[in-house]
């Protein structure tokens, strides 16, 4: 699986990549309308809009994506939509009538955050329970086969690199599917889930695992399986002079073997920070061939 190769070389190298170019979707439907109803758009320690964030995504799949705050919410909205998000940065859902329209809205709610508890409080046709906010967890556990008896233990394990609270629910029902697990190292507790018509995502932050794994779910809730062939490249950030040279061979010869491409972010001239002395490509010709070599072996 690519993210998985991805993961692994970020664990080995301890470097930053970026794609590119994403996949783009195109909606069966152009005029399915999407409406986000949020009550934060950033978190505390980060700087990222979420909100804008998840339109961005949400636009992908070629869809009109309307963003409401919650106070804003009147009644019978969500009806005018074919999905319905709600992002619920904050302690939860503080608006009765919001609840009470989803709880009559047949179509698909993706809720995410810290709003199950009161969502699950008024809403009881999902077999969910809110088992209470779950700190200490960097351990993530996802895979995108869609097997309804996976167990964690079948997934692929990744690690947050910062530890975090996540709200948690439980089921005893066959009917709700698990997606994805979180783990503080001893216990285990759903991050993904979906019953019927619902969704819920325990955490959306930047890292850069989660990310991934709401994008991977939004190809399930928009129910999108066939993909445009499309290019993706690694792009290889602020390779200059005096960055390792047996690295930058060793992540090319990593990136051929597993046959993905990628380019090269070259800095030609370094400026030394202390003693502004200009470092440039002339002054480094062992770091030429370098980049010669990461050429011939597929980089960009």
């Amino acid at each position: 699986m690519m993210f998985k190769k991805l993961t692994l070389f970020l664990l080995i190298f301890c470097l930053v990549f970026e794609f590119t170019q994403i996949k783009s979707f195109a909606a069966t439907d152009p005029t399915s309308k999407v409406l986000i109803v949020y009550d934060k758009k950033t978190i505390f320690g980060y700087s990222n809009d979420f909100v804008s964030i998840t339109q961005e995504l949400l636009g992908a799949f070629s869809t009109q994506v309307d963003a409401l705050n919650i106070k804003d919410y009147t009644s019978s909205t969500v009806d005018k939509y074919d999905y319905v998000f709600v992002l619920s940065l904050d302690k939860g859902i503080n608006n009765k009538t919001l609840l009470t329209d989803l709880l009559k809205y047949k179509k698909k709610i993706c809720l995410i955050g810290n709003g199950i508890k009161t969502f699950l409080s008024s809403n009881k046709q999902y077999d969910l329970m809110y088992t209470g906010d779950k700190p200490s967890c960097n351990q993530v556990f996802y895979s995108n086969k869609r097997d309804p008896m996976l167990s964690y233990d079948k997934m692929d394990k990744f690690y947050l690199r910062n530890y975090g609270i996540f709200p948690t629910v439980k089921t005893t029902s066959s009917a709700v599917r698990v997606l994805s697990y979180v783990s503080d190292g001893t216990n285990y507790y759903p991050l993904v889930v979906n019953e019927k018509n619902f969704w819920y995502i325990s955490v959306l932050d930047d890292n850069v695992i989660l990310q991934y794994i709401f994008s991977d779910i939004l190809n399930d809730i928009f129910q999108r399986t066939l993909f445009p062939i499309s290019k993706t490249f690694i792009r290889i950030e602020d390779v200059h002079p005096f960055t390792d040279q047996k690295k930058l061979r060793a992540i090319a010869d990593y990136l051929y073997s597993e046959k993905i491409p990628f380019m090269i972010a070259l800095i030609p001239t370094y400026v030394n920070p202390t003693t502004n002395y200009i470092t440039t490509l002339s002054d480094k010709k062992d770091f030429v061939q370098t980049i010669l070599y990461m050429q011939n072996v597929a980089g960009v």
